[in-house]
């Protein structure tokens, strides 16, 4: 018995000189390198480890020094200038499983991972202190320096880097997310296999700071809360794709604060934007609808050729649909306000009260085809049902007719401006009144007509007008039906007599002032010409003698 107690004994001797042995070796130069090449040479991957530490005050913690690791025949995933490996009981079992892995000052190349292998070792801790993790893939490039982070814990898959299952604090020094730079990035969430939660993020953007909390779940972000502060950032975006993202559901707003905000896109830019959008219900439009608020303020917006400067408007949704007041901007040197309705039913833009002052503005070179254009599928009609034009002057510069009303002042109340989608005037009346007005280089003074509009057509019962020091008063009707058929009735007194050439109608063999009735009828269908249309009477009284003359389709017979 003695000699089998001496057996064992010295047994255990020679395993523990061993392990010392083995503790030694591994320490050494030698002993890593070793490591390394064993590694390597019988797994999927290459490992290179510089140095091995480990202290018999700390017996649970190895350090591994010069760190480069990464798939056969790819460059390195993982490059570090330490390791500290935690071990724990479950190392008997699992020799890959740690309790805790940290990597220091380093690099994190995901680019590098071969499809499919995903990375062989797991921990209950993953910590991260100052490495630099790298994406380039194109569609989805990013690039984040100076990371700290724990995730807890760390099981990953072939499919992904950090697990489907685990909860993470990270902080970025530097972020480069596609083109958009990031700074002092803090995120706390979880991670599950339907979910990833952001219970608190917050950083630096473009010379400002963000911070919130979000839910993507089923390929669909829920921003609980956002604000922005003092940001400024461009984009190659239209406005429309900026917010694509909302009109398709894959990000649907809480509370969202923005303040002193520029955003700058190809064609379109708001300066110092203020916002407040509190829990908007976004349905299939392109329109907020369900009970949100939204309160907007900026000192600028340009979309296109035109600059909105200080806009403001608030938004509050109802079951119905949309109401909008404090609506009010300064645009081409005037005043324009309005407040209204949209309802989600009948699709119907309602403007209670539009008031526009001191405008100064020119058509566009597309304004009639704008016209004919149909509305978009939200909106299916606009009602104003008050509206007033104050000492404005609008300007069409089209070489075929220009034209041109100088200090323009105007009333109207219940005009349906479009319905079915189509812009028109179907119904109402207003009256319309300027200084001075132009009409293809004819000069008027004084101008002034009241009309009706109702489902038979447009009538324009009342007209007044100077050409000269005469006076012409006249009446006009239009139908409502696709033919636009019209007729007019032009009276003037000691007018020029050839004034009516600017117009389309021939120039007469008379000259000077005299007096004019023309009464004509023709057809304003949309893409056909007019003049072909035209039938009507034209007389002429002068101190000279009278002359008549009749028109048909549009040539003088």
């Amino acid at each position: 018995m003695k000699f089998i107690g001496k057996f064992f004994l010295i047994l255990l001797l020679i395993l523990l000189l061993l392990l010392v042995a083995a503790w030694f070796a591994l320490k050494s130069t030698w002993g890593a390198g070793t490591l390394s090449r064993w590694i390597s040479d019988d797994t999927a991957y290459h490992l290179s480890i510089g140095r091995i530490r480990h202290s018999l005050s700390s017996p649970l913690v190895v350090t591994l020094e010069d760190f480069t690791f990464g798939n056969d025949g790819q460059p390195a995933m993982v490059v570090a200038s330490k390791v500290t490996l935690g071990l724990s009981l479950l190392q008997f079992s699992d020799p890959s499983h740690f309790d805790s892995l940290r990597l220091s000052d380093g690099e994190i190349d995901l680019g590098n991972i071969r499809p499919g292998t995903g990375f062989p070792l797991q921990a209950n801790h993953l910590y991260l202190n100052n490495i630099n993790v790298v994406q380039p893939d194109i569609s989805n490039s990013y690039q984040a320096n100076e990371t700290t982070a724990e995730i807890t814990p760390w099981k990953p898959s072939q499919s992904q880097m950090l697990g489907n299952n685990y909860s993470f604090h990270i902080g970025i020094g530097q972020l480069m997310l596609g083109q958009q730079h990031l700074a002092n990035i803090s995120a706390r969430g979880s991670v599950t296999p339907q979910k990833l939660m952001l219970d608190n993020v917050n950083g630096d953007a473009e010379r400002g700071t963000f911070s919130g909390s979000a839910i993507h779940e089923a390929d669909r972000w829920q921003i609980r809360q956002l604000n922005l502060q003092n940001t400024r950032f461009q984009t190659s975006k239209s406005l429309p794709e900026l917010l694509a993202p909302l009109e398709q559901h894959d990000i649907q707003p809480g509370q969202v604060s923005v303040s002193h905000a520029t955003i700058v896109g190809p064609d379109w830019a708001v300066t110092d934007l203020n916002l407040q959008l509190n829990n908007p219900q976004i349905p299939d439009s392109t329109l907020l609808v369900g009970g949100g608020k939204l309160s907007l303020q900026a000192s600028d917006f340009v979309w296109g050729t035109q600059e909105f400067t200080q806009p403001q408007v608030t938004m509050e949704q109802t079951s119905q649909g949309l109401n909008i007041s404090n609506f009010t901007t300064h645009w081409v040197n005037g005043t324009v306000t309005a407040n209204g309705t949209w309802s989600s039913d009948s699709r119907q833009l309602a403007v209670d009260n539009l008031s526009l002052t001191g405008l100064e503005y020119t058509l566009p070179e597309d304004w009639r085809q704008f016209w004919q254009a149909p509305l978009p599928d939200w909106l299916d009609s606009v009602l104003i049902r008050d509206f007033t034009i104050n000492n404005s002057l609008v300007i069409d510069i089209n070489p075929n007719f220009p034209f041109q009303m100088t200090a323009l002042h105007a009333t109207g109340n219940q005009l349906l401006l479009a319905q079915n989608q189509q812009w028109g005037i179907w119904s109402g009346d207003s009256e319309w009144q300027a200084a001075e007005a132009t009409f293809n280089r004819q000069d008027i003074r004084a101008p002034w007509l009241k009309l009706h509009a109702d489902a038979r057509g447009i009538s324009i019962n009342d007209f007044k007008m100077l050409v000269n020091k005469g006076p012409m008063v006249g009446s006009a009707q239009i139908s409502q039906q696709p033919s636009r058929n019209f007729s007019v009735n032009l009276r003037g007194q000691s007018v020029p007599v050839n004034m009516f050439s600017n117009w389309g109608w021939p120039v007469t063999s008379v000259t000077g002032q005299g007096n004019l009735t023309l009464n004509a009828t023709g057809s304003l269908q949309a893409g056909k010409p007019l003049a072909p249309t035209v039938n009507g009477s034209l007389s002429i009284a002068t101190d000279a003698g009278t002359v008549q003359q009749t028109m048909q389709s549009g040539n003088i017979q």
